[in-house]
């Protein structure tokens, strides 16, 4: 593999952000020494997370300039974010809820709560090492849950079932999104925490009138059940002020969209996909959210006047269907560097969001904003309901980018996007935009390899594409062993 090569600017951003997040994690650990110290004991899997600096060479190897700084920049931000979820349940568990990631966070931050994610350990340390969470995939298993069972939600059964979550919590919010195996996996902690739970019934048809109405009730319901059960009230200006921010999020990445689709993309791979999938999911409203969207926009914006283009050497236009490869997380980098491939936009990054900015001038526009916004959010909008909330956003994504070819990523876990594959790849000759598919499993490499994806990609744009590397030493790489 190549070694990291740049000038002294480059290798001043990358030492600047490899010391600031190393700072901030010694932050956490001066903060409150003991009791960090503590949950190193109860929650091993935080040892796994101080490997999280070590992404950002994994996705600048080769890089420099603008794409460089972006992608430092948002390692660095998604650390600080990943602190701040480990401080509300590392210090004090006693007043913390446990919260399903596919629900609106911006309820739990009007009503100032503190909760946790139990999908954390699921979403992290696939990508910070590959075989960081094969123990709980393996332990889940052996404990009866199926193993062709989605690897997400298993590795969230997983940490539960090794007993590294906290304890005594308030109660759970859990809902029947993106699908069946995510919605089981909360089974077994509400059954051996014997905690309360409310669980939201997402209805199928949520483009209707009558869905969102359901929808927007069971919101309602549960706000009250959160207030009995912690005895926080909803603040419902907080709530406005927050969800103005996300309106104010979501048009800056309509903005981001657009130096991407531009005939020399100024960003493209992680440095859309993280940031969407963090501050759209994870910290939804946030100030830090709108704090980190802007300084990355304005970098964006002076590379796009300088005409930077975000990949080197760039000979197609992307984009990718489906979830990355979590425990392949930087993907990106070896598209652009072996291929010259450069992914400008994602399944899970892009929607209308300019259909759904949220009205704040009443309670139940807020919590209606609220609902159809997250109907349409990262998988949810596809992997529900008729086949039609499945395929024409690639379509439509594929025109908008001006792609000249899609790379489809078969998670063999998810039977409901496998069982599409077909049609997909007729509607694409229909459309004659060359389709690259290639089997993996989202968290576990050990199904489908690293070089296994590699091979199956470098086999269509030598065969397809008639294609040739940029660089032939990046056909095969030796990183089965590697973080």
């Amino acid at each position: 593999m190549l070694k990291y090569k740049g000038n002294i600017k480059d290798q001043w951003i990358d030492f600047k952000y490899w010391a600031i997040s190393w700072g901030d994690i010694l932050k956490l650990v001066a903060s409150n020494p003991y009791k960090v110290v503590i949950a190193l004991f109860k929650y091993p899997w935080i040892y796994d997370l101080l490997k999280a600096p070590h992404l950002a060479k994994l996705y600048n190897e080769g890089r420099n300039g603008t794409a460089l700084l972006l992608s430092q920049m948002t390692v660095n931000a998604v650390i600080k974010s990943v602190i701040r979820l480990l401080k509300k349940f590392v210090y004090d568990t006693k007043d913390v809820i446990f919260a399903q990631i596919m629900i609106p966070p911006q309820i739990y931050q009007a009503m100032g709560l503190r909760w946790f994610l139990p999908e954390t350990p699921s979403t992290i340390l696939p990508m910070v090492d590959q075989h960081s969470a094969e123990r709980y995939m393996d332990l889940i298993e052996s404990e009866g849950l199926p193993g062709d069972t989605c690897s997400y939600p298993r590795i969230t059964a997983g940490v539960y079932a090794a007993g590294e979550m906290p304890k005594n919590l308030k109660a759970m919010v859990a809902c029947n999104l993106p699908c069946e195996g995510g919605f089981s996996s909360y089974a077994g902690i509400e059954d051996g925490e014997n905690i309360p739970t409310y669980r939201l019934d997402v209805p199928n048809d949520f483009k209707s009138k009558e869905g969102m109405k359901a929808f927007v009730e069971d919101l309602k319901g549960m706000i009250a059940f959160l207030e009995d059960k912690t005895g926080h009230r909803m603040d419902w200006d907080k709530l406005a002020e927050i969800c103005g921010r996300f309106n104010e999020l979501m048009e800056i990445e309509l903005e981001r969209w657009e130096f991407a689709r531009a005939d020399v993309p100024v960003i493209a791979g992680e440095n859309i996909w993280l940031p969407h999938f963090m501050y759209f999911n994870v910290e939804a409203g946030t100030e830090e959210s709108v704090a980190i969207f802007k300084e990355l926009h304005k970098h964006i914006k002076a590379a796009y006047e300088k005409k930077e283009p975000a990949v080197k050497n760039m000979k197609f236009r992307a984009v990718l269907w489906n979830p990355p490869t979590f425990a392949y997380a930087h993907f990106w980098n070896w598209l652009e560097r072996c291929w010259g491939i450069a992914c400008l936009n994602d399944m899970e990054t892009f929607g209308n969001f300019n259909e759904f900015l949220i009205d704040t001038s009443s309670h139940d526009s807020m919590l209606e904003g609220l609902a159809r916004s997250w109907s349409n959010m990262t998988m949810v909008r596809h992997t529900r309901g008729a086949v039609e909330n499945y395929l024409p956003q690639l379509w439509q994504m594929t025109e908008m980018f001006k792609a000249n070819m899609i790379i489809v990523a078969n998670h063999i876990g998810c039977r409901s996007s496998m069982s599409l594959s077909g049609v997909m790849i007729e509607e694409a000759r229909k459309r004659n935009i060359p389709m690259c598919t290639f089997d993996y499993e989202l968290m576990d490499s050990r199904v489908c390899s690293r070089q296994g994806i590699r091979d199956q990609i470098s086999s269509f744009m030598r065969s397809v594409m008639k294609a040739e590397p940029l660089d032939e030493s990046l056909l095969v790489i030796d990183d089965e062993a590697d973080w």
